[in-house]
């Protein structure tokens, strides 16, 4: 998948990551790193750029209502999700489309 989520060089071979999923992760491995360095650290990251449950009549996902958060650092119980989990049947989602919001970002801190 390109990072737009629609169907492009697939089976090609080559590498189908997301644009800039290299350097999203370098930056959270520095983050983590400079952080231990310096006693302790904490942060949330997101994208506020959501996908759509199902795919559109392109074989791709349109741009959608619900993501998900990351956090990180010391005191983050890790290894679960936490939040509602509303599932991804049609008469679960938002408008019948899109991944339903559970949990307003800005709480979250």
């Amino acid at each position: 998948m390109s990072g737009d989520g629609h169907p492009v060089n697939q089976g090609s071979g080559k590498d189908n990551s997301p644009p800039g999923s290299t350097n999203r992760a370098g930056g959270l491995a520095a983050f983590v790193q400079t952080g231990r360095r310096h006693g302790g650290y904490r942060g949330t990251t997101m994208s506020e750029f959501g996908r759509a449950v199902a795919e559109n009549g392109n074989r791709g996902t349109d741009h959608g209502h619900g993501n998900a958060m990351m956090a990180l650092g010391g005191g983050i119980r890790g290894g679960r999700v936490y939040g509602k989990w509303p599932g991804l049947g049609v008469e679960r989602r938002y408008e019948g489309r899109d991944l339903a919001i559970t949990t307003d970002f800005r709480t979250c801190s």
